[in-house]
């Protein structure tokens, strides 16, 4: 940490200002092309000369790159007639995540799950850190993390609310919206009351604090309606449940986050390793359920379960004719003509070693050397789409999937897809 003084700083612009604080960007004389966040706190008392030295320290001992770091922190004043505090620190151009969320709204543009997964990583490491120095930060918000890396590293910032924790009962802190429910309901009391000191567990409601973070995150949807604690389970419950079906692993953690009895919900220690096992988990794109790595099939980095794998149906009901014989296939694969199984259970053509089925119909597509057609619904005999190489095409009622059978637009045929291009690989363990 290297020592740097008022006299080292060029003044560039001023960020906020209110009665207690100002935030203004500098320069180092030293090192011009760099730039810091100087932030000035009046002190009018001796309490608040504790607290943002309290903050200052906090700072100075968390060493982790997604915490913000001190770059250097004195008084002003002199002796005992001090009357402002000032931390300099690094400074983020890219703003806060507020800023960064309000971008992918006007966007319409959702973090894909992996990426939400990333950046909860970072965050959970973070805030664990904090907790193995017995500090708590309590005012959990996007306001309150910055970005860096053209958007791809959160960085947990303003320890202003921060504090050692030694007990169970503490004062009511942090902002409303982002309350836990014991918080929430400790400041209703002291609005009637005066009576601002609550028992709780600070780190599980950080935990719920950031959950509600990650909520936001994920939905790209503000949370301020889950600050009234009259029917809040109900209004959790359906604000994780209208999530895409893409995001269920994140569902899984948001449930954990959001459990409304502190006593069920983790603290970041027990959210950093149920986290860590939904990192190692995947989500099947054909049966959209979540299962260890180990339950996957991985194909040129594509990932499909084995249960949709060993247990799909192969056999469409619509009759598969042979075009050479004009007799219907079985579900043996045998026709009038053929070699038992000498025909491919998934593209329904010949056997073709060491050919994925999706080329092998494209090569004989192109030299319309095709051996199946389909019976359609219709009563109309179809041939395989020389442009969609792995569906029947039908005039009148469209595309059908060369491997189940289903029409194109009744069924998703990830599967079927996946079996198109990685059957010949892995039908020795199918």
């Amino acid at each position: 940490m290297e020592r740097i003084t008022l006299e080292d700083i060029d003044l560039v612009s001023s960020l906020y200002t209110n009665q207690a604080c100002e935030i203004k960007i500098g320069r180092l004389k030293r090192r011009p092309e760099e730039l810091i966040c100087i932030k000035k706190l009046l002190i009018k008392n001796v309490d608040d000369a504790r607290k943002y030295n309290d903050e200052c320290l906090n700072m100075a001992n968390a060493n982790h790159p997604n915490i913000i770091r001190l770059r250097w922190a004195f008084f002003g004043g002199i002796e005992r007639n001090l009357h402002s505090q000032y931390i300099i620190m690094d400074y983020f151009p890219e703003g806060d995540l507020s800023v960064l969320l309000n971008k992918r709204i006007e966007m319409n543009s959702l973090w894909t799950e992996n990426e939400l997964l990333d950046f909860f990583s970072q965050l959970v490491s973070a805030y664990k850190y904090l907790q193995t120095l017995n500090i708590c930060h309590r005012d959990i918000k996007p306001q309150n993390i910055f970005v860096a890396n053209n958007g791809t590293k959160l960085i947990v910032g303003d320890l202003g609310s921060s504090r050692h924790i030694y007990g169970e009962i503490f004062t009511v802190i942090g902002t409303a919206n982002y309350f836990s429910p014991l918080v929430r309901e400790g400041y209703a009391k002291s609005l009637t009351t005066n009576i601002e000191k609550i028992v709780h567990n600070p780190f599980k409601s950080d935990v719920y604090s950031l959950g509600l973070v990650f909520l936001y995150m994920t939905s790209l949807k503000g949370v301020s309606e889950l600050g009234n604690l009259v029917n809040l389970p109900q209004l959790i419950q359906g604000r994780i449940s209208e999530l895409s079906s893409n995001y269920n692993r994140v569902k899984i953690l948001l449930y954990k986050m959001l459990a409304i009895d502190e006593q069920e919900r983790p603290n970041f220690y027990g959210l950093d390793t149920i986290l860590s096992v939904i990192i190692n988990k995947f989500q099947c794109q054909g049966c959209k359920e979540i299962y260890d790595q180990n339950d996957f099939f991985v194909c040129s980095g594509e990932k499909m379960c084995k249960f949709c794998l060993k247990n799909f149906e192969c056999f469409p009901e619509n009759p598969i004719l042979c075009v050479l014989c004009s007799q219907r296939i079985e579900s043996d694969m045998q026709c009038s003509c053929s070699i038992a199984f000498s025909r491919c259970f998934i593209c329904k053509d010949y056997l073709h070693q060491g050919k994925s089925c999706y080329n092998n119909l494209k090569e004989k597509s192109s030299s319309e050397n095709i051996t199946v057609k389909m019976a359609c619904k219709c009563d109309h005999t179809i041939d395989i789409s020389r442009e969609i190489y792995s569906y029947f095409f039908c005039q009148s009622c469209g595309y059908s999937c060369v491997v189940c059978g289903r029409p194109y637009q009744e069924d998703k045929h990830d599967v079927c897809e996946y079996l198109l291009k990685y059957h010949f690989i892995l039908k020795e363990n199918l």
